[in-house]
């Protein structure tokens, strides 16, 4: 199982995987991620493996996936237990994503390596700015054609 939150007030992905993870739920949840950041624009994913008990057992097929939908720019801090980051490293190695990809038994080391790259946000992403505007309504200019002439009379 997993759950994804974007941080309101930097360009983060926060994320948490637990249970049983098959490699099939992995690549999923990969696929997910990267459109996310693709369209939400975001610098950063923080992934918490805590609550991990299982992880996929096809760990190839996991950086494949990994290695080819990572985005350059984009760096992810993996915090969690170290029977964990064992397999995750793993992956992040077949994936040859060390750049850019790292473990961390801490959350603070996680915080202060992605500090570097994940700023304050400026502005929403464009999904959430796109769900604003439908709910609240863009104020779009009047439509010249359909506003009746006035009439200027010397009466």
């Amino acid at each position: 199982m997993y759950l994804i939150r974007a941080s309101r007030e930097r360009p983060l992905l926060n994320v948490e995987l637990s249970g049983h993870v098959t490699t099939d739920e992995a690549a999923r949840f990969l696929t997910l991620v990267a459109e996310l950041l693709k369209t939400d624009r975001h610098k950063g994913v923080r992934c918490e493996l805590s609550g991990l008990d299982y992880g996929p057992d096809r760990p190839a097929s996991v950086a494949a996936v990994l290695a080819a939908l990572l985005p350059p720019e984009v760096r992810v801090a993996i915090t969690g237990p170290a029977s964990a980051l064992r397999g995750v490293g793993r992956v992040v190695r077949l994936a040859h994503a060390t750049a850019n990809v790292r473990t961390f038994e801490s959350a603070a080391e996680a915080d202060s390596w992605l500090a570097e790259v994940v700023g304050v946000r400026t502005s929403l992403p464009t999904t959430a700015q796109r769900h604003a505007e439908d709910l609240f309504g863009a104020a779009p200019g009047p439509d010249p054609a359909a506003t009746p002439a006035r009439r200027t009379s010397a009466a």
